[in-house]
C-alpha cells in the first residue's frame, strides 16, 4: 500500500479506546490476560524502565551478527531484481506517539504516488503483484525485508519485542498516535505477528497490543521471540 500523510489533524483521536473483542485473545493461552484490558496501564517495573533498554541492546547485537548472512541474501535479491536504492524509510508512530523513521528493504517498484484523496489520509491501493518480483515477494513472505530494523533497535527507536509499529497516516486515521499502546517502544516482533489472525481488522492488533502492555516481562518478550520464526514459518506456507 502507498500510503498518504494525514493532513487533517481533526482526525487524530488522542482518547480513542476501542471496544475490546476478547474472545480472539484466547489462543495466546497466558500470554494474554484479558482483565487487565480495561485500564492497559505499564507498571514501572525495572524490567520496563531500565531492563527491556538492556536486553535489546544485547539481544539485538548478537541477534545483528547472526543475521549477517539473511542480510546479504536480501540485499542481493533487491539489487538484482529491483536496482537501487537499496533501503526505504516510512513513517511510523513511536513510543508517546512520536513519530520515527523505520528502515527496510525495498521490496516494490518505486512508483510516484499521486494524491488522489484531496487531502484526507486515505492510503492509495496498489497492485503488489505488479510492482513486486517473484524474488521480492518471496523475500516479503519470509519477512526478509524486515530485517533492517534491528538498526532501529540498535538505536533505540524501536524495540525487539512490542506493538506493532503502525503508519503514520494510518494511525493518525484511525486515533492511534496518542493512545495507551504506545506507553512502550513498537517491536520487530509482538503479539499481532505471531497470531494466525495477524491480517484481521486493525481493532484485533490493538487488542493484542494492549494486553503486551499491561503485562510486559521478560519472560513474555522471550517466549514471543521464540514463537516468531514459527509464525513466519506458518505463514509463508499458507
Amino acid at each position: 500500500m502507498a500510503v498518504l500523510e494525514p493532513s487533517n489533524t481533526e482526525l487524530v483521536h488522542p482518547h480513542y479506546m476501542p471496544t475490546l473483542r476478547t474472545g480472539s485473545l484466547a489462543e495466546f493461552g497466558d500470554l494474554v490476560e484479558v482483565r487487565h484490558l480495561s485500564v492497559p496501564i505499564l507498571e514501572p517495573t525495572w524490567y520496563a524502565t531500565r531492563g527491556k533498554r538492556l536486553f535489546d541492546v544485547v539481544a539485538s547485537t548478537l541477534l545483528a551478527v547472526l543475521m549477517v548472512p539473511f542480510l546479504a541474501i536480501a540485499a542481493i535479491i533487491v539489487v538484482l531484481s529491483l536496482g537501487r536504492p537499496l533501503f526505504y524509510g516510512q513513517l511510523r508512530v513511536g513510543r508517546n506517539g512520536r513519530p520515527f523513521k523505520i528502515f527496510k528493504y525495498r521490496s516494490m517498484r518505486t512508483e510516484p504516488v499521486i494524491d488522489l484523496t484531496d487531502g484526507s489520509p486515505m492510503g492509495l491501493v496498489v497492485d503488489v503483484d505488479n510492482r513486486t518480483t517473484s524474488a521480492t515477494r518471496i523475500m516479503r513472505a519470509l519477512s526478509l525485508d524486515e530485517l533492517p530494523q534491528i538498526f532501529n533497535v540498535m538505536r533505540g527507536t524501536m524495540s525487539l519485542v512490542g506493538p506493532r509499529p503502525e503508519v503514520w497516516s494510518i494511525a493518525a486515521a484511525d486515533g492511534l498516535i496518542d493512545h495507551p499502546r504506545n506507553q512502550v517502544k513498537p517491536g520487530m516482533t509482538g503479539l499481532w505477528q505471531i497470531s494466525p489472525k495477524r491480517q484481521g481488522e486493525i481493532v484485533d492488533g490493538v487488542e493484542l497490543d494492549l494486553s503486551y502492555v499491561s503485562r510486559m516481562s521478560l519472560r513474555q518478550d522471550l517466549s514471543i521471540l521464540l514463537r516468531t520464526p514459527l509464525a513466519v514459518a506458518r505463514s509463508y506456507t499458507e
